[in-house]
This record gives structure tokens, C-alpha cells and sequence, in this order.
């Protein structure tokens, strides 16, 4: 897969779950097995507007050529995935969170965060990808 097709899945990824969350997060608290309340709602809805914000710049950049702004976008995303599964992990072992609602948003943190360490491996083995 070339990188602007993998960036534009990541983009559409996030904005589906950020969008979700921001627009409904009445729906997306049940989905993910979360206690709706208005304290859980403005939570999901900061969330959703953070993964829609960072879903676009994926979209943004998914023609650029420049190594540099390539390298920044790809660090960010393995930076971002990672610690969302992190803290979904700690919240599965607090007992906050259950692991099969939370296995969707897993699935995408994967994608996203193992696709741009894969893709930023090949740019600084091989240069900007085209």
C-alpha cells in the first residue's frame, strides 16, 4: 500500500471514531461500554474533536513529499497510538473499561501506530516516498 492511501485510511478511521464521539457521544459511550454522563460526554466530545483535528492532518499531508513533514506526521501518529492503547490498556486493568467493547478502537491504534512505524522506517531507509 503507498503511503497517501494509508494516510487517507488512517484519516477516514479517525474521523469515523472522532466524529462518533464528538457528534454522539451518548452512542459511542454505550458502544465502548462507558456510563453516559454529562462529565463522560463533554470527556468523549474533547476527544472526538482531538481525533478529528489530527484524523485531517493525516488527510492534509497524504500527498506531501517532504521527508521532514512525512517523518513529524508519522512519529506523531506512533506517538498518539501508542499511548491511546496505553491508557485504554490501564483502563481495561482498572476495571473502568471491557476489553471486547474497546477491541475496534484497539484494531485502529494498531493501524495506524504499526502502518506509520513501517512507513517511517522506509523513508529513512530509502528517502522521501513518492
Amino acid at each position: 500500500m503507498k503511503l497517501p492511501v494509508f494516510l487517507t485510511i488512517s484519516a477516514v478511521g479517525s474521523f469515523a471514531f472522532g466524529a462518533m464521539m464528538f457528534f454522539l457521544p451518548a452512542f459511542a459511550g454505550r458502544l465502548l461500554g462507558i456510563a453516559y454522563t454529562p462529565q463522560t460526554g463533554s470527556l468523549l466530545q474533547g476527544m472526538g474533536g482531538l481525533i478529528i483535528g489530527f484524523g485531517a492532518v493525516n488527510f492534509f499531508v497524504r500527498n506531501f513529499n517532504d521527508a521532514n513533514i512525512l517523518r513529524v506526521i508519522l512519529l506523531t501518529n506512533i506517538i498518539t497510538n501508542t499511548l491511546g492503547l496505553l491508557a485504554d490498556v490501564f483502563g481495561v486493568v482498572n476495571g473502568a473499561l471491557l476489553a471486547n467493547k474497546m477491541a475496534p478502537v484497539e484494531v485502529t491504534h494498531l493501524f495506524i501506530g504499526i502502518g506509520s512505524l513501517i512507513y517511517l522506517l522506509r523513508i529513512k531507509r530509502n528517502g522521501p516516498l513518492s
